[in-house]
Order: C-alpha cells, then sequence, then structure tokens
C-alpha cells in the first residue's frame, strides 16, 4: 500500500488487512459500504471522522479524544491514536450508510 491513499465507494465493502506504522495519510468517503482497515497496533496518527447513519469502530484503548459528538443519526470524533507528539499521520473518515472498522 502507498503511504498516502484515498478510497470514494458507492456500495460494496472495502478491506486492507494492513496498513504499515509510517502511513502518511488515509482519506476515505464511502456510502453504503462497509470498510475494514488494519492498521499496525504501533501507529500513531489523527483520527477524524463523520459519520451518518453508519459508525466507525476502534479500539479505544490509546485514544485521546480531542471532539465527540453523537446525536441520534450521526457523529463527529477527533482525535489522537498514539502518541499526540508523533502522530504525523492522518486517518479522515466520511461515511454514510456503513460501518468503518479500524482494527
Amino acid at each position: 500500500m502507498p503511504e498516502s491513499s484515498r478510497s470514494t465507494e458507492a456500495t460494496g465493502s472495502i478491506s486492507i488487512d494492513y496498513v504499515p506504522q509510517d502511513f502518511e495519510s488515509i482519506d476515505l468517503d464511502t456510502r453504503y459500504t462497509g470498510t475494514r482497515i488494519g492498521i499496525d497496533k504501533n501507529a500513531d496518527y489523527r483520527l477524524t471522522g463523520k459519520t451518518s447513519y453508519s459508525s466507525i469502530k476502534f479500539n479505544e484503548d490509546n485514544f485521546v479524544v480531542k471532539k465527540r459528538i453523537i446525536e441520534n443519526n450521526s457523529s463527529e470524533i477527533e482525535g489522537i491514536i498514539g502518541d499526540e507528539k508523533s502522530a504525523k499521520a492522518t486517518v479522515n473518515i466520511s461515511t454514510s450508510y456503513g460501518s468503518v472498522r479500524l482494527y
């Protein structure tokens, strides 16, 4: 996988088994799409997400919340996974009617 990746999907599913620790960015904009992305457990990155009738799921053990808004049908989340000082990479997610799982 390249250091940066951008994906836009209309329907279906996306599965990326492994993203290395030194990735630069992931930009994901999906509709009606289930998505699974395996990011190296030692990666430090900034996570930004917006959902509508969907969800973003990830291990929150090493997550520092900067912003979390949860409403009836939508949510917004911003924060750091890992070490804030080392978090140069970004993961930006926008999804509707599909879930995104970072593992």
